[in-house]
């Protein structure tokens, strides 16, 4: 299982994108731009986390409008 989030600079949730099972090797999440409302957001600094069940991978996103 993995899940897949989204974060603003202040570790606000903006979007949860994935939480689920996800087969083994590569897998490809893609952020549109948009909170879980639907909403676009505005530029600045995000956070994207991936957890597994032992393990947390983050990436630092910027995102200009």
């Amino acid at each position: 299982n993995i899940r897949v989030s989204i974060f603003d600079s202040r570790g606000a949730l903006v979007r949860l994108l994935f939480d689920g099972p996800a087969a083994a090797g590569i897998n490809r999440f893609v952020w549109d731009g948009r909170n879980d409302s639907g909403a676009d957001v505005a530029s600045g600094v995000y956070y994207a986390t991936a957890r597994t069940g032992t393990e947390v991978y983050e990436r630092k996103l910027v995102m200009v409008r």
